[in-house]
């Protein structure tokens, strides 16, 4: 990574202060106020010592992530719960036209209720899906 002007006399400030000279020293050898290269020295140690925060992650979905964990609302969560599918392995296990057919038999699930699965069916991406079924045999 390129070093910008800024950052080397801050890295230069602090290097010449660690090497004994003072603030007011180093200011009038730079043409600068020695509360300038106060500021200078505080950023240069400053970034010594910045890690850059990590990104944030999703959630990583796994077949035993359970189904409390994903975004469906409070009633289709409820729903799946009395149909016994309490993980993402539960719900992933047979095909989607098969499963929607046997959901849509169960009472208080509509067309509403399966395009809410549907979408969360369709953001699921499992880390390795051709492993799917040999993990869930």
């Amino acid at each position: 990574m390129k070093q910008s002007d800024a950052s080397k006399r801050r890295a230069e400030a602090l290097a010449m202060h660690r090497s004994g000279m003072t603030y007011k020293e180093i200011g009038d050898r730079w043409g600068v106020t020695k509360s300038r290269i106060g500021q200078l020295v505080q950023a240069g140690r400053r970034a010594e010592t910045y890690v850059p925060p990590e990104p944030e992650r999703e959630p990583r979905i796994t077949l035993s992530t359970k189904i409390n964990d994903l975004w469906l609302s409070r009633r289709v969560t409820n729903l799946l719960a009395n149909c016994d599918i309490n993980t993402v392995g539960d719900l992933v296990k047979e095909q989607r036209e098969v499963f929607r057919r046997e959901m849509l038999r169960v009472p208080n699930c509509n067309e509403k209720a399966w395009r809410e699965i549907e979408r969360v069916l369709d953001g699921i991406e499992l880390e390795n899906p051709a492993n799917v079924a040999s993990a869930l045999s």
